[in-house]
C-alpha cells in the first residue's frame, strides 16, 4: 500500500493489536507470531502508470505439519482481507 503515515500508522497498530490479542488468548481467526514492514520504490501499471513508495508486509505464523495447501491459502486470504478492510478500502490493489 502506498507509503504515508496514515497508512503505516494503522498497518503498524493493526499488527500490533493481533500480536497483543495473541498473547492475551484472545480468540482470532488467523493468529500471526510476528511482522515486518519494510519500504521499497515501484512503478506499476493500474489505470496509469503508477511510480510511488510502498510499505512492504511479511507476516509470521505457524504452519502445522497436517495443514494442507488448501487450507494454507485461506489463512492468508483471510488475513488479507483483514488488513485491506482495516485500512486500505479505497486502494487500487492491495
Amino acid at each position: 500500500m502506498p507509503n504515508n503515515l496514515e497508512n503505516a500508522s494503522k498497518l503498524y497498530s493493526f499488527l500490533q493489536t493481533k500480536l497483543n490479542d495473541r498473547e492475551r488468548g484472545i480468540a482470532q481467526e488467523v493468529t500471526i507470531d510476528g511482522f515486518s514492514l519494510y519500504e521499497v520504490d515501484e512503478a506499476f501499471y493500474g489505470h496509469e502508470v503508477y511510480q510511488e513508495r510502498t510499505i512492504v508486509i511479511r507476516i509470521h505464523f505457524k504452519r502445522e505439519a497436517s495443514e494442507d495447501n488448501e487450507s494454507l491459502a485461506h489463512r492468508i486470504q483471510v488475513l488479507g482481507h483483514e488488513v485491506a478492510a482495516s485500512m486500505a478500502m479505497n486502494e487500487e490493489e492491495l
